[in-house]
């Protein structure tokens, strides 16, 4: 008797510790222009995880967005890409180009050392990259949620969602939306086979090609990076309904876009009068440092060789130099915030145009040059308070000690990604949705509870 109610309650016990609640995975994949950052929200307990990456002896939280081409060979940054092997980079923007169907500096640095002259090739090879790359992430990923929910996949309805994000400027690009969506696909299609990727171009594409057919994932979605980006400053308690100019700095391009954020039916809404993307990211300061440099060296090693100078050293103040690329830097960052804010006022009645705010985010983001470029084209031409803010540091997230502060300037959209489930995003509009106003139709509107309608904005 005592046995069996032994027995009994130990079945009983064993019986209440197996879980029977699906868990719901949702993977914000920051595909950036120069790094990929990733990050696993647990969907039941509300909480997001970074998910880091080996890379030889280090552990980092940051993926070169780029993969190594030698002998014909393609080789990926997990696998660790040798010193002096060419560099196949900013593959996201050589895949928007190519789906826009323009040459780019980013689509001839991808093809030009693949040899590929045909323009009708470049969209299928600039994929297939896409592809190859986003393949071995996915896997790596998938090998962190078995280490970290291990019993992840024993229980009906245990589910991965992917979300992957474009520039808004790109946000109503149907071709764009349409390649980014079908690379994610493909990628998460071919990551959960078993059979290795090939790393050479023509199998590849073939193996892609066949991947095609395949029928959509609702598991996978693409979202505008802003809205990912902005999400941390929404949801938060300092969130404030308004106006703002969002300046999200990466390493290779500064994404400017304005929204308008209000509530509406107890959601968040989102409309965005103007964004536009420039090339002006972070590593412009050195880039175009090194090139300054370099032209002054090749300068004095002429004059040497040419025997009209005696002074066989050269001495350079790189601080100076760098200085001095902040400088040209900020002035551009004027010129182009100065257009988006023309660009704006088209479309914004002035009482709103005049509390436009700031918000500052990403990765490259510092006080000189971009801080400084942003400010300037406020008070002079437009008569704005250049208030500005970065976003806040969510709490929703376990941050390595002390780093929270650090990281999340560079996680904000891998943050905002995992904040939703694939095909349920946020409401929103784009710039092509919106009017510019007629001259002189400038009269505030009464304020209501819900974001203004088409016409009103």
């Amino acid at each position: 008797m005592i046995d069996q109610a032994l027995a009994k309650a130990q079945a009983q016990k064993d019986e209440a510790s197996i879980r029977k609640t699906p868990i719901y995975l949702i993977v914000g994949l920051d595909f950036g222009t120069a790094y990929t950052k990733c990050m696993v929200r647990d969907f039941n307990y509300r909480r997001a995880t970074l998910i880091p990456f080996q890379l030889g002896d280090e552990q980092t939280f940051f993926l070169p967005s780029e993969l190594g081409w030698a002998s014909g060979r393609l080789i990926h940054p997990l696998d660790g890409i040798p010193e002096d092997t060419t560099i196949l980079g900013f593959l996201k923007m050589a895949l928007s180009t190519a789906a826009s169907g323009v040459r780019s500096d980013w689509l001839d640095g991808v093809m030009r050392p693949l040899e590929i002259d045909d323009s009708h090739r470049h969209l299928e090879c600039a994929r297939a990259l896409v592809v190859f790359y986003l393949v071995r992430v996915l896997r790596e990923i998938r090998s962190f949620i078995a280490s970290h929910w291990k019993d992840f996949g024993t229980v009906t309805g245990d589910t991965v969602y992917y979300n992957m994000a474009v520039p808004v400027a790109h946000a109503r690009e149907t071709a764009v939306l349409g390649v980014f969506r079908e690379s994610l696909e493909l990628a998460v299609a071919i990551s959960q086979e078993k059979n290795d990727v090939p790393n050479n171009l023509d199998d590849l594409i073939a193996l892609v090609g066949k991947h095609q057919d395949g029928p959509s994932l609702d598991i996978c979605d693409i979202m505008p990076e802003v809205t990912a980006n902005v999400q941390s400053y929404v949801r938060s308690r300092g969130g404030r309904h308004g106006l703002y100019l969002f300046a999200d700095v990466g390493a290779g391009t500064v994404d400017f876009s304005v929204f308008i954020y209000y509530p509406q039916d107890g959601d968040r809404a989102l409309t965005y009068p103007h964004a536009a993307v420039e090339h002006l990211g972070s590593s412009q300061l050195e880039m175009r440092t090194f090139r300054r440099s370099q032209a002054a060296l090749t300068k004095h090693l002429r004059l040497i060789k040419e025997g009209k100078s005696l002074d066989e050293t050269w001495n350079i103040n790189l601080l100076e130099e760098l200085n001095e690329t902040r400088g040209k830097l900020a002035l551009e960052i004027t010129e182009v915030t100065e257009r988006v804010i023309y660009f704006t006022r088209q479309k914004i009645r002035r009482h709103q145009f005049q509390s436009m705010q700031i918000l500052y985010g990403g990765g490259g983001w510092a006080p000189a040059p971009y801080a400084s470029g942003v400010e300037k084209a406020f008070a002079p031409h437009w008569g704005l308070s250049a208030v500005s803010q970065p976003l806040p540091v969510p709490n929703d997230v376990d941050w390595p000690q002390n780093e929270g502060l650090n990281l999340f300037r560079r996680f904000s959209v891998a943050y905002g990604l995992s904040s939703f489930f694939p095909k349920d995003p946020p409401i929103q509009r784009f710039p092509d949705e919106i009017d510019i106003i007629p001259p002189g139709d400038d009269h505030p509107r009464g304020t209501r509870p819900e974001a203004p309608s088409k016409d009103e904005v």
